[in-house]
């Protein structure tokens, strides 16, 4: 199974002033996730529990796609797991 990290498990950008952000960080911090992979992203509601449950499933692999850059592909899947 391939998990496409952008938009499927996270987002990068959340709202557009200031009083929307904070918010957004408070909604991330209490019901998904925030990662720091070269800059900050933030893991949608359930992606944890549902990597943690994929990871359960027997003869399953699980590969995580990409267009950025190695390093933070890298670093985001090394903080996620």
């Amino acid at each position: 199974m391939i998990l496409n990290i952008d938009g499927v498990l996270a987002c990068h950008q959340i709202g557009h002033s200031r009083d929307e952000r904070l918010g957004a960080v408070h909604f991330y911090k209490t019901y998904g996730a925030i990662i720091t992979a070269v800059k900050s992203h933030y893991i949608f509601p359930g992606v944890v529990e549902f990597i943690r449950y994929l990871y359960q499933l027997e003869n399953t692999e699980i590969g995580f796609f990409s267009d950025s850059t190695q390093e933070r592909n890298t670093t985001f899947v090394h903080e996620l797991l």
